[in-house]
């Protein structure tokens, strides 16, 4: 499709970045778009934080850094999964598939409705939603 619009790879920009700073920590969380074109649909999505203060999204070629206060009430965060890098790590274990490629997330079972409904309304509003359609490029080996 022409005009088809792309979105997703903050699992693969988050895991970057605590692979350059173990002090980070890994979000996984539902946010709620207030425009574009998924405004008022819930997604999983995923960042780092900082001290528990600082937020940084660097997904989508963006560079985001803001306070945590600003980016929960500014994306309507929901609900939050958090992970030190030492979790990450044993996350990225369990989610290593026999060919020896890691899933970067989403990992907690929780946000499968969310994302289900989300890549449904990807769909109809003609977004290629990455994150779901291509796994393989939310891999590492």
């Amino acid at each position: 499709m022409e005009n088809q619009k792309e979105m997703g790879n903050c699992y693969l920009s988050a895991f970057e970045l605590m692979m350059l700073n173990k002090n980070l920590t890994l979000v996984h969380g539902i946010v709620h778009f207030d425009g574009g074109i998924m405004e008022g649909v819930p997604m999983i999505h995923a960042w780092c934080e900082l001290n528990d203060a600082i937020v940084l999204d660097y997904s989508n070629n963006r560079e985001i850094i803001v306070s945590k206060d600003f980016y929960y009430k500014r994306g309507i965060i929901s609900e939050t999964v958090k992970y030190n890098h030492d979790e990450m790590m044993e996350q990225l274990y369990l989610h290593t598939n026999e060919d020896g490629q890691s899933m970067l997330g989403f990992w907690d079972k929780r946000f499968l409705e969310t994302d289900r409904k989300s890549l449904e309304i990807a769909r109809e509003r003609g977004v290629n939603y990455v994150d779901i359609e291509e796994h393989e490029r939310n891999r590492v080996s």
